[in-house]
Parts: C-alpha cells; structure tokens; sequence
C-alpha cells in the first residue's frame, strides 16, 4: 500500500510496514496532546535531545523523544538504565519538567488499543523491541505526532514524540538535579561490552 506522509518518503518495505497495520492505527482515535511532562537525562544533555539510534518505540533513523506523564514514572525509566549497567555510572542525573505540545497522538494505553494493532503487553515489557519499534515507526511514517505507551518501567505512561513527522513543540519549564556526579571522579574504566542503554541519550532510550 502507498500512502504519502510529512515524515520524509522511506518505503513501507525499508520500515518493515504492513498496510495492515497502517489501517489498524488510522482508524485508532487521535488527539492533541498540550501539557506537562518529565524527563530523565544524564550529564548535560538537554530535554530537547531526539534519540535516532533506535529504541522500544522507534526504529533506528526515526527521531524520537521520550518522556514521562509523571514525575515517578521518568524517575523510574532513568532509574532502570542505571541498574542495567555493567558498572554503576559515574555520571549527574538530572530530571526536568517540560511543557509539550504535540498534535495528533495516538493512545496506546487505551482498551484494546494494544491489541488493534498487534502488540500484547508482553511486547511492551520486551528485551526485544522489534514489535513496539514498528508500530512507531508506522506512526512516525503515517505523519502523526506521537504515541502514549504503557511504561514498561512502572504503572505510569510515557509520551513518545516523533518531531520530524509533525510540528511539535517542547518548552523547559524547570530542572532538578536528582543525583550530582562525584567532582573530579571519573570513575573506572568500564567493562567492554554493548551497554543496555546508552547513557548519553537520555531516559533510558534503547531499554525502555
């Protein structure tokens, strides 16, 4: 199936997308999203950060950001990509609270939701992301500005914004240093092995 979207012209075929599932999540109810959220990042990275490597919710060259509806929830998903570690990382926590607005959003928390367009909640729980990265990517393709998905972290929900697929706006409104890094403590060298989540993009990007 052809469709066109605002979300460059990658192929249905390069996506790994189904006309199946298109139709499952165009006929799902959307609306805009205005509102507070939060988000965990490490280091000096800013909120505004897009994750493109690929994630739970995005396939690799998808942009994505990722936040929380909660305060706990973000704390929670930046807790788990602590705990993931080889090591535990010497680096600063920090938590902001972000104005959002972001038109289009699909809602994925809704009854029966999940299920419309083939995930199960073990999907959303997953080491393996292939399920949930197709159904953002799908989303991201079809032009619209995001997804609320269950946490996979805690009983919260998380907003994924696609912001190369629709105008979107994300405004800072106030930061919290949720753990400092120890001053002039770089901490040991780490083990060399492919990391759970890659601490320089933000929450939890790749284990969420």
């Amino acid at each position: 199936m052809e469709r066109s979207s605002s979300y460059g012209r990658q192929s249905t075929r390069m996506l790994n997308l189904s006309a199946e599932r298109l139709d499952a999540l165009e006929a799902l109810p959307r609306s805009d999203f205005t509102g507070d959220a939060w988000r965990h990042m490490f280091n000096d990275y800013p909120p505004e950060r897009t994750n493109t490597l690929g994630a739970r919710w995005n396939p690799r060259g998808t942009a994505a950001i990722y936040v929380a509806l909660d305060k706990a929830t973000a704390i929670a998903e930046g807790q788990h990509a602590v705990d993931v570690q080889p090591r535990r990382p010497f680096a600063k926590r920090m938590l902001y609270r972000v104005a959002v607005q972001v038109p289009e959003v699909v809602d994925l928390t809704a009854a029966g939701a999940l299920q419309a367009v083939g995930l199960t909640r073990a999907d959303v729980k997953a080491d393996d992301f292939t399920a949930c990265a197709e159904v953002g990517g799908a989303v991201a393709w079809l032009g619209f500005g995001g997804l609320v998905v269950p946490s996979a972290r805690s009983a919260g929900s998380n907003l994924v914004i696609f912001p190369d697929a629709a105008e979107v706006d994300l405004e800072r409104r106030d930061e919290e240093v949720l753990e400092e890094r120890p001053a002039g403590l770089l901490g040991p060298k780490p083990i060399r092995r492919r990391p759970a989540a890659p601490l320089q993009d933000g929450i939890e990007e790749v284990g969420r």
